[in-house]
């Protein structure tokens, strides 16, 4: 069945908010860029409704529909997942969600790192749902396809469709940075003196040659009062992201504004993974911020780490492509965003035949951008000294298909899990935030990258706790925009 093209991303907000009411306990899924307008990362979106399966995996215990099943070793769990999603031609993708300590699965040199505590993550390690009613949206073709298993469902959710469609667009205002006292409001796992022993610890282990560089993160979290899709549509609103998508689970909320893509494998068995290394903020006035993007791509020691990262993606990459098929097709392009500028690379490679989807995110789960280098030495280093667990942060979202071997992931980075609490429209807001540890770090300065990256979170959450009486366009918007220099050679 096709629906009308809506005339505004907000419909699509309330859609899935009106569609997901009610229901506490079950899952539903959102993925989309923050606009309808088609990019070169981001055409199209899609809506999962009501699961008809749901695979979760917490600590050794995968359950299946309910059924618990004990897993051991990798092996095992692989195994296990092939045989439950075995391909089925009338079955849809399954949207996916692998917390950062999924990662203990995917590599020998992982296992010892131990599992999320759901108790203080929220989330299990892996969550996969196949959902029985999908809407997708093509923004090149300008199409909405709703798929679902009942005449009733299908009347149910075109009418609502056509509602929010029709529903007036919500005026969603620009809003200013938050003030710098409101994020002395969070309870931090770090403080700066806190956060500048574990910069100097990292640094001991570069210097000995152990690593070369480490990605160290802190979180944040408090409680607010909050709506999580009014807090969703002013942060996709103020910092449009490609790989931004809604989670709501029997746990709460988990919102993602990641600009960063882990891996993509399409039709034509094309993989592909586009790492980010290297921040800077933005500025009001254009030559000024293009001033700030030209001395990011000249830094010495960002193009240094940034080259790092690229290899390790390479490596990770060359996994599961075909010999020599490994090419890296963008190097060190800017994105720009709300409150930062970037520094990207996209690295492809042809899918060797044998290596399903599984294979593929075994292979580069989790990213290099967010670990470090050596991958695996990194992560057991960070593991011993950042004092909570990651749990979503650095983990994914997005969808796969075993069908045909096509897959579409992010990172979640510039993303916060909501879950609630006994307070009405309470919710406990976790956010993390990460910087990179060469040997030249200063911590000062890191700890100033990690609260530039917050800014875009940290300003829709001032939002929510604290609105104005009127809209009032705040002083800093930007839409994200494409690369707007040459590849260099």
């Amino acid at each position: 069945m096709t629906l009308p093209f809506p005339n505004s991303i907000n419909s699509v907000y309330r859609f899935f908010e009106v569609a997901t009411q009610g229901d506490a306990s079950s899952y539903a899924a959102l993925l989309d860029g923050g606009t309808l307008t088609p990019s070169v990362l981001n055409t199209s979106i899609h809506i999962g409704l009501q699961p008809d399966r749901v695979i979760t995996l917490v600590g050794n215990t995968l359950t299946t529909d309910e059924i618990p099943h004990s897993i051991s070793t990798a092996k095992d769990l692989l195994t296990e997942l092939r045989r439950q999603t075995k391909p089925n031609s009338d079955q849809h993708p399954w949207f996916t969600y692998a917390g950062y300590e999924f990662a203990r699965w995917c590599d020998p040199g992982l296992a010892k790192i131990p599992p999320a505590d759901p108790h203080s993550t929220n989330l299990p390690d892996l969550i996969l749902c196949q959902f029985s009613h999908w809407i997708s949206l093509d923004l090149t073709n300008k199409t909405v396809t709703l798929k679902c298993d009942t005449p009733d469902h299908k009347q149910h959710y075109q009418t609502l469709w056509r509602q929010a469609c029709d529903t007036s667009a919500v005026n969603v205002p620009n809003i200013s940075l938050a003030p710098d006292d409101y994020r002395d409001t969070f309870e931090a796992s770090y403080s700066p003196a806190q956060f500048k022993t574990a910069v100097e610890r990292l640094k001991h282990y570069i210097h000995n040659g152990e690593i070369y560089q480490a990605n160290l993160s802190l979180k944040l979290q408090k409680e607010v009062q909050t709506n999580p899709m009014d807090l969703y549509r002013t942060l996709s609103h103020q910092n449009p992201s490609p790989f931004s998508a809604c989670l709501k689970t029997p746990q709460g909320y988990l919102l993602s504004n990641s600009p960063e893509r882990l891996v993509c494998a399409n039709t034509t068995d094309i993989i592909e993974t586009r790492p980010i290394a290297g921040t800077r903020g933005r500025a009001n006035e254009h030559k000024t911020d293009e001033t700030i993007g030209h001395t990011l791509k000249a830094n010495p020691k960002e193009r240094a780490e940034h080259l790092m990262l690229v290899d390790l993606a390479r490596n990770d990459l060359g996994r599961v492509s075909l010999p020599g098929s490994v090419k890296v097709e963008e190097l060190m392009t800017l994105e720009r965003y709300s409150h930062v500028t970037h520094l990207v690379s996209n690295v492809t490679g042809q899918r060797r035949p044998t290596a399903d989807v599984w294979d593929i995110l075994k292979a580069v789960f989790p990213g290099g951008t967010i670990t470090g280098c050596p991958k695996i030495r990194c992560m057991d280093l960070l593991h011993q000294t950042e004092p909570v667990p990651r749990g979503f942060y650095t983990g994914s979202l997005g969808w796969l298909d075993p069908q045909t071997n096509t897959l579409d992931l992010n990172i979640l980075i510039r993303s916060l899990l909501l879950t609630p609490t006994d307070t009405p429209l309470g919710y406990n807001t976790a956010v993390h935030i990460g910087a990179g540890i060469v040997a030249d770090s200063v911590a000062a300065n890191e700890y100033r990258e990690c609260m530039r990256k917050a800014q875009a979170i940290l300003a829709a959450l001032h939002h929510t706790e604290h609105p104005p009486q009127k809209d009032v366009q705040g002083d800093l918007h930007f839409e994200r925009v494409e690369p707007i220099e040459p590849v260099l050679p």
